[in-house]
């Protein structure tokens, strides 16, 4: 391989990547605005200050008959019934039950506060938020509990609504355009927008009042989660469509053109895959620089990704090369880069939900059990978020990262040099 025509493809690649406004604003500008909408919509939950409320008595109902992305009611009933470490832990005693009229019966009976009862169509109608297609969550109060009802009718609002803000935003980024979404740049202005003026999951409480506001303290440090969560979804789009560029340029013509100069086959493909991994490891430095910098801003003193400077370049370069070797798969299964492209999108959103990008139950386990696991968000995600909390390398999601790196580089790479063969 001709190292000096490895380093000019590479610099080519990342030449014309940040000369490119539209796709700048998406892979850059996108993720730093979601992450503060997202941490946003869940401030409160995993914090607040230890009054002398405690141990307010929940009754769960969770329904939810899931969907192909499975049970997204386990999330929400889990934050009642196994709520994270920290005060909710101290202000919540939840219980599960299997029948809604038991529990409005015994919230009758002044035995629990209030009871949170999660429909049959949750999962389903959470993918597709909004319109007629709204979940409508049911709050049953005790009238003679005013205030501890009203905290978990709080805390259940923002919780779901987190929850379709995701789904919303994973919604916008499937609809912009497949090649180089130059339209995802809307997708944070239509988030809020679509929030604020049409809430898509409503919480319908039994008694009449205002509606409650969460309680902001120390807990749960929701950027440490939604930072990485959002970097590592959007990474995923810049390296799949940066392994797709040599379909592009096949395509073009331009690939061709460079095939028939003194350039060998691989050191061409192996420029394309680097410059991919390269501009990974950027966009992933500068949004891990731009949120330290923005942290402060929303009175976040922690530090967003810890201080093991050593161990936080670690993980970026795992993380992109885990995000380029997924890519590479992608491309190699599809038989063309319009088929390349929807897959990406499909992908990617649907390994984005899966792996908890859009919601952070505090408890540190996979949000979808084996089906998170399978995912390179959930590792990366956690594995940040480790890090950020104890400063100590999670040796486990580097090595879960790796592998994905190489089982997925590997079969991809067989698989998409075949399809390059001229």
């Amino acid at each position: 391989m001709d190292i000096r025509k490895f380093l000019a493809i590479v610099r080519r690649d990342i030449i014309i990547l940040f000369k490119d406004t539209p796709t700048l604003l998406i892979i850059l500008g996108a993720p730093l605005v979601l992450t503060f909408i997202i941490s946003a919509a869940f401030s409160g939950l995993g914090s607040g200050g230890g009054g002398p409320i405690r141990d307010i008595p929940v009754l769960v109902v969770n329904q939810d008959s899931g969907s192909p992305m499975g049970n997204m009611g386990e999330p929400l009933a889990r934050i009642f019934t196994d709520p994270p470490a920290g005060a909710l832990a101290d202000l919540l005693n939840g219980a599960a039950l299997s029948d809604a009229d038991e529990a409005r019966q015994r919230v009758r009976k002044g035995e629990a506060a209030a009871a949170v009862i999660i429909p049959p169509d949750f999962s389903e109608r959470l993918m597709m938020p909004g319109g007629d297609n709204k979940v409508r969550v049911e709050v049953y109060r005790d009238v003679g509990s005013p205030l501890s009802s009203e905290i978990v009718y709080s805390i259940t609002n923002q919780m779901i609504n987190g929850l379709a803000t995701g789904s919303i935003a994973a919604g916008a980024a499937a609809r912009a355009d497949l090649a180089l979404l130059p339209q995802a740049a809307a997708i944070a202005q239509e988030v809020g927008q679509r929030v604020a003026l049409d809430p898509p999951i409503q919480v319908r409480s039994s008694l009449s009042g205002p509606e409650a506001s969460g309680q902001r303290g120390s807990g749960l440090n929701l950027l440490q989660y939604f930072a990485p969560a959002m970097a590592v979804f959007f990474l995923n789009f810049t390296a799949a469509f940066g392994v797709l560029s040599i379909m592009e340029e096949r395509e073009r013509w331009t690939l061709q053109r460079m095939l028939v100069t003194p350039t060998s086959r691989a050191t061409i493909l192996a420029g394309k895959l680097g410059s991919a991994y390269v501009n990974g490891v950027i966009q992933l430095t500068i949004l891990v620089i731009a949120m330290s910098l923005f942290a402060p801003i929303t009175g976040s003193s922690a530090p967003v990704w810890g201080t093991n400077i050593p161990g936080l370049a670690l993980m970026i370069l795992v993380v992109a090369a885990a995000s380029v070797g997924l890519g590479t798969l992608i491309a190699g299964v599809a038989k063309d880069r319009v088929q390349a492209a929807v897959l990406i999108n499909a992908v990617m959103i649907v390994m984005g939900i899966a792996g908890g990008t859009f919601f952070a139950t505090g408890t540190g386990a996979p949000p979808l059990g084996t089906i998170s696991l399978l995912t390179l968000n959930w590792w990366a995600t956690e594995g940040f978020m480790t890090l950020a909390r104890t400063d100590i390398v999670p040796l486990q999601n580097v090595a879960a990262l790796l592998a994905i790196f190489v089982v997925c580089f590997g079969v991809g790479l067989a698989l998409f040099r075949r399809r390059l063969d001229m």
